[in-house]
């Protein structure tokens, strides 16, 4: 029969004799025989056996009925409505053609949804947190200074979190360690606002604070408000709008009451006072106004109020105020080096090196075509050695060529030479630099205060007051003959040190004038002007200085004729105490003067 079911016919006939065979009933045993019976075994991995009872209910296999639990029943009809399943739309038509699952190897799709299984899914935008980045640098910073062991004792307190996990069943104490901590994720759910997280430092993200609870600001807030701008006084005007606002004020409901009160004012004075008064009054007022209305200018508040503000336009004008420029306060820079210092005969052989590289240069130019070559300098003297034939030839008009080329060379060289020549005013520039110091030192005024014992000689005289105005020195000369003279200069360094050598070291101050009968020896006149009892006639530096400002436009020469006058005079000029410096003059105390 095994070996025939592959037959179709045969098939055909065995499964119509098994349809038409009666099947035998088994009986089912009484639960004390099902419990004697041996038990079947369900070790396969199909579904368990269905078992009936006599009555039709289901029992297990020890024959135990099986409690059935059922749903809850609705009782009303809009409970029926509630619990009623939605109705599922209508499942579209299959389509024509191949599947996308006719395609799949059941041998491989479950390997396929395992390895797909594992793909990462793809998360939502997530934004980095302020300070992120900042404290990873800090960590890495104390980790490269401290260690990987020991970074951790060193953190400060804003790189410190505690984060753990969030639950209603942790400790009541949680919410308490979580505030301290300083993290609010780690707040239990469900836990009530944490009244002392306002207290804590700023949390990093605004959307873990709890509803109603205030957040301190950030360390860049904090640190803005303690910056000088933060503090400062906002002034109700600026400096710079002062000078032109009338009453020193913007658009001031006061200042427009305090206009129209000083009006009133003034029109009820005006009525009280005579016509004459009035006529005056009023002509003043006019001239007052018209002035006022040219120079002043009366804008009304922004908003319309009574809100005025006076501008002057006469301040006004048509110059434009540049601020002086200053240097950052920073250390001036290193200076730079500064070039080697070349004697004279390395300058000359520079110069020449230089000479010989120009013609050089000059002459390849003119190998290349790229210039053209000088003429020969034909002088009367190498005439016959430069033209040769051709000067015997004509020798008249040679000459008169060669004349002519000379005539030309030098007008050349008159004309170089004439345009290197300084102008007249250049000329005067440069005396006054020599003269003068242009440099930053030479700004600077200095006055030199001379007692001379006797300045009778016309010589003397003369070289004190044409040496000074040579080198552009203010001052005065004082001729006293009943005391001492007095010579006050002021000018730049420069001219100061060649007129301090004039005065200490150039004049002889004892020497007589000219015509004067002078047959005996020095050392006789010395003696007899020890005998007579006349002192030795001296010059002494009293005071040298800097002064702010020059008292005396030029040099001027006084003769006075009492101490008095000649203080007097210096007083007028606010310098009378150089006459008293050098009348209380002591000469064993002076110093001695150093001359450069």
């Amino acid at each position: 029969q095994a070996s025939l079911a592959g037959v179709p016919a045969v098939s055909a006939v065995l499964a119509a004799t098994a349809a038409a065979a009666p099947r035998p009933v088994v009986p089912i045993p009484p639960p004390a025989a099902a419990a004697a019976a041996p038990r079947p075994s369900f070790g396969g991995a199909g579904p368990r056996p269905l078992l009936l009872d006599a009555a039709g209910r289901e029992v297990d296999e020890h024959g135990n009925v099986i409690q059935a639990v059922r749903a809850p029943v609705a009782t009303s009809l809009i409970n029926q409505r509630l619990f009623e399943e939605p109705a599922k739309p209508a499942a579209p038509a299959a389509p024509a053609g191949p599947r996308p699952e006719d395609f799949v190897d059941p041998a491989i799709a479950g390997v396929w949804d395992a390895a797909h299984s594992h793909r990462r899914r793809k998360g939502a935008l997530e934004f980095v947190e302020e300070g992120k980045f900042q404290r990873q640098a800090e960590i890495m910073r104390l980790k490269q200074k401290y260690g990987e062991a020991d970074f951790k004792k060193h953190l400060p307190s804003h790189l410190r979190r505690a984060r753990g996990p969030a639950g209603p069943a942790e400790a009541p104490g949680a919410a308490a360690a979580a505030a301290a901590a300083g993290d609010a994720n780690s707040t239990p759910l469900g836990a009530p606002a944490i009244p002392a997280l306002a207290g804590l430092g700023a949390v990093s993200d605004a959307n873990l604070v709890p509803i109603g609870v205030p957040q301190e600001d950030s360390e860049e807030q904090n640190l803005k408000a303690r910056l000088p701008e933060a503090t400062a006084h906002i002034p109700d005007v600026e400096w710079w709008d002062k000078p032109l606002l009338e009453g020193g004020t913007y658009y001031t409901a006061a200042a427009a009451a305090a206009s129209q009160q000083q009006q009133q004012q003034q029109e009820d004075d005006q009525r009280d006072e005579g016509d004459d008064l009035m006529a005056k009054l009023a002509e003043s007022e006019g001239q007052q106004q018209q002035q006022q209305q040219q120079d002043n200018v009366i804008a009304a508040g922004p908003d319309g109020s009574a809100a005025v503000m006076r501008l002057r336009l006469g301040k006004i004008t048509a110059y434009v105020e540049h601020p002086i420029p200053l240097q950052p306060p920073a250390a001036a820079p290193p200076p730079p080096p500064q070039p080697l210092k070349l004697t004279k005969k390395e300058l000359k052989k520079m110069r020449t090196q230089r000479r010989q590289a120009r013609e050089k240069e000059k002459q390849e130019l003119m190998r290349q075509g790229l210039l053209e070559p000088p003429k020969p300098k034909v002088k009367i003297s190498n005439l016959m050695r430069v033209l040769g034939e051709q000067a015997t030839l004509d020798p008249t008009a040679i000459e008169q060529e060669v004349r002519r080329q000379m005539n030309e060379r030098q007008a050349a060289h008159d004309d170089r030479n004439l345009a290197r020549m300084l102008t007249p005013a250049e000329k005067r520039d440069k005396k006054m630099r020599k003269l003068l110091d242009t440099s930053d030192a030479g700004l600077t005024t200095l006055t030199s205060v001379y007692r001379v014992e006797d300045l009778s000689n016309g010589q003397h005289r003369f070289k004190v007051d044409v040496n000074a105005k040579e080198n552009h020195m203010s001052g005065v000369m004082l001729v006293c003959p009943a005391t001492f003279s007095l010579v006050v200069v002021e000018g730049c360094p420069k001219s100061m040190k060649r007129y301090h050598k004039l005065m200490l070291r150039r004049i002889d101050w004892n020497a007589k004038p000219l015509g004067v009968a002078d047959d005996n020896h020095e050392d006789e006149n010395d003696e007899a002007d020890d005998q007579d009892g006349k002192p030795v006639n001296r010059c002494h530096l009293v005071w040298q200085g800097v002064v702010k400002d020059p008292a005396f436009k030029d040099f001027v020469k006084e003769d006075v004729a009492s101490p008095e006058a000649a203080r007097k005079l210096l007083e007028d000029r606010a310098v009378g105490h150089y006459w008293d410096a050098a009348a209380n003059f002591d000469f064993d105390a002076a110093p001695l003067v150093e001359l450069a």
